[in-house]
């Protein structure tokens, strides 16, 4: 989150409580129906905005849980890659006893595995998801040829098009979940700015409530008592540098939002707020999978 979202939080929560305040002490009673008008308008602006960040929160983690599944993927196929290069190397390159191949016959074996595999296991693994796939489908297009692969032989000992249409249809089921995820951050991200502008506007409306009645009252001088962003002690502290993390109740607002359960993820954000040292994260992530 956000420090300015966080600090947003912090300044309408006690807005919001100190309406009441403002509203059982002014004498002024024609102000208080649309003191609570405002209050309400910034208390529902308010909750949709924390819903917003929880939702924003979760599709952030799960596109990087589909980024992750993505490079798994590509590990694993490029495993199931480095395997089958091997096997058919071995296979071409070093025929049965007693068979004898002309140096023209070894070099055309080599050239059909450098076809049917053009690049290295470690190539493979940091190429995109779409070039992955090509390669894949050319794979199982080739070895699918009886002519051009006759010199392989029997290929159903090694599942050699099996294990590649396996890799294939593993590489684009993740690539279509990143996809999903990432249109649904994108769109999570959206209605977070959506629900920042609403509160941005809420805050303002019931700032100049508050000012509107306080100058009524002649009590323009207590601003800071009701509108926590013009207290003069808070703006200090803020303009010193001190944080947020020195406002009391700063650590409720941070529970707010905060996923609830206990994961990795959770493990990272408590450490995120505490300004751990990264060794300090390891350690309780390897702790935790323990």
């Amino acid at each position: 989150m956000l420090e300015r979202d966080r600090r947003l939080l912090l300044e309408t929560r006690r807005d919001i409580a100190s309406a009441d305040l403002l509203i059982q002490q002014c004498p002024l009673s024609a102000f208080h129906a649309a003191l609570r008008f405002t209050r309400d308008r910034l208390g529902e602006a308010r909750v949709q905005f924390v819903s917003a960040l929880a939702e924003s929160a979760r599709e952030s983690d799960e596109t990087a849980d589909a980024r992750r599944e993505v490079l798994t993927a590509a590990d694993n196929a490029a495993d199931v890659w480095r395997f089958l290069v091997g096997k058919l190397r071995d296979r071409l390159l070093n025929p049965p006893p007693g068979a004898r191949l002309t140096p023209d016959e070894m070099l055309r074996r080599e050239r059909l595995v450098d076809r049917l595999f053009p690049v290295t296991a470690s190539t493979f693994r940091s190429a995109t998801n779409d070039q992955q796939r090509v390669w894949l489908k050319s794979a199982i297009r080739g070895l699918a040829d009886p002519i051009q692969c006759a010199p392989l032989g029997d290929l159903s000992s090694l599942r050699a098009v099996e294990r590649l249409e396996a890799a294939l249809a593993d590489v684009r089921a993740v690539r279509e979940t990143l996809d999903r995820e990432s249109g649904e951050d994108r769109t999570a991200i959206e209605q977070l700015e959506d629900a920042r502008i609403a509160l941005d506007n809420a805050v303002k409306g019931h700032g100049l409530q508050v000012e509107a009645c306080l100058r009524a009252w002649d009590r323009v001088d207590a601003l800071g008592d009701f509108l926590y962003a013009r207290d003069p002690a808070y703006r200090v502290r803020q303009m010193t540098g001190k944080g947020l993390q020195v406002e009391p109740g700063m650590a409720d607002i941070d529970a707010e939002i905060a996923p609830k359960g206990l994961d990795e993820s959770i493990i990272r954000f408590i450490s995120a707020k505490k300004e751990e040292p990264e060794w300090l994260l390891e350690w309780r992530l390897k702790a935790y999978e323990q």
